[in-house]
């Protein structure tokens, strides 16, 4: 990669990230795996679990669940980052945020590996 000094470059360089990362979330493509209940994204490499087995009520046991989860021939499934499972969401979607690939939906929520999400609240 060439060495950028000038401001001009790193504006540049910073607009191709958020272009990559934006065009990521948008251009999702999802195939899912009907017999192994696995729904894979071809633009993150990443594959998600789409059967049933509890909602884990605690962040710890989500953890513990996901490492010792077996399905579909892998047992190295972790639980995803927040901005892993960012990419999941489709804006156009009216019952659910979820893609609708997806045929186990939890209307709760997800547990995230993310450990702080800083809120920050202006004052009026």
């Amino acid at each position: 990669m060439k060495n950028i000094k000038d401001s001009t470059g790193i504006k540049y360089l910073l607009l191709v990230v958020i272009t990559t990362l934006l065009t990521t979330s948008l251009n999702a493509e999802f195939i899912r795996n009907n017999s192994k209940n696995i729904v894979s994204d071809n633009t993150t490499n990443l594959q998600w679990q789409d059967n049933e087995i509890g909602f884990p009520q605690h962040w710890l046991k989500a953890i513990d669940t996901c490492e010792r989860l077996n399905l579909g021939g892998y047992k190295d499934w972790r639980l995803p980052n927040i901005n892993e499972l960012e990419t999941l969401v489709d804006d156009k979607s009216v019952n659910s945020s979820i893609s609708n690939i997806f045929k186990k939906i939890i209307p709760n929520g997800y547990w995230s590996s993310t450990t702080y999400v800083r809120c920050v609240r202006t004052k009026k």
